[in-house]
């Protein structure tokens, strides 16, 4: 027989590490230096751009430390420094993204027109 730690049938018994326990919040006064209440849990505070339409956004930080400078193109700034208004020349769509408007132009139909042309008596 080997050596076993813990309660075989339970994988917490054995393999959970105390670091690994998860505390429970409800503001961040309940957690420890370094981390912040995210959805009832203490989890590690990464400070960072959280704009997501900014340019210098950062998927892993869960705190903004004002670092979001630039919008990508087609948005501007709005009134709370967020990058959700869309700048001239651009239009918001359902989901709140901006899009850059396009002008339609008529389809060349004479140039297709003349093609086909053509092609008759090329082919004649």
């Amino acid at each position: 027989m080997g050596f076993m730690l813990g309660d075989p049938f339970n994988y917490n018994s054995i393999y959970k590490r105390s670091e690994d326990t998860v505390v429970s919040c409800n503001s961040n006064n309940g957690c420890a230096d370094g981390e912040i209440c995210d959805s009832s849990a203490c989890v590690e505070k990464i400070e960072g751009c959280t704009d997501p339409r900014s340019n210098e956004y950062d998927s892993a930080a869960n705190v903004d430390d004002g670092t979001c400078i630039s919008c990508k193109t087609g948005y501007d700034k709005d009134s709370t420094g967020l990058c959700s208004a869309c700048v001239e020349g651009y239009s918001k769509d359902a989901a709140g993204n901006c899009y850059e408007n396009v002008e339609e132009t008529d389809f060349p139909w004479f140039a297709v027109a003349g093609l086909g042309v053509a092609l008759i008596f090329a082919l004649s």
